[in-house]
C-alpha cells in the first residue's frame, strides 16, 4: 500500500519540535510539501524535513500529491483551512481547538 502524502500548513514551534518528527517515523506516512506564507521559513522546514517547500496554504491544498494535511496553524485559522483542506478532498489533522466558538 502507499504511503498516505502529508502535506504541513504552517510552520509552527510546535511542528519543528514534535508533530513532523513524530509523524517522520510512521513508515505509512511520506511527507511531501510543507506551506507558509513566508518562503524563507517554507524553505528552513523543507530542508530540515523534507517536501518541497510552498508559500501559501491554498497553493498545497491543491497539489494533487498531497492526501492530507496537518493543521498546526493559530487557532483562528484552524477552521478556515481544514473546511478548505476538506473540500479540497484532503483529509485534515488539526490542532484543538477546531474552531473558535459551538457556532
Amino acid at each position: 500500500m502507499p504511503p498516505l502524502r502529508i502535506g504541513v500548513l504552517g510552520c509552527s514551534d510546535f511542528a519543528w519540535r514534535k508533530a513532523i518528527p513524530s509523524l517522520l517515523k510512521v513508515p505509512e506516512l511520506e511527507l511531501v510539501a510543507v506551506a507558509s506564507r513566508s518562503p524563507d521559513k517554507a524553505a528552513k522546514f523543507a530542508s530540515a524535513f523534507g517536501g518541497e517547500p510552498v508559500v501559501g496554504y491554498e497553493r498545497l491544498i491543491e497539489r494533487p500529491d498531497v492526501d492530507a494535511v496537518y493543521v498546526p496553524l493559530p487557532p483562528s485559522l484552524h477552521e478556515e483551512w481544514v473546511i478548505r483542506a476538506v473540500k479540497a478532498g484532503k483529509h485534515a489533522f488539526v490542532e484543538k481547538p477546531f474552531a473558535m466558538s459551538a457556532d
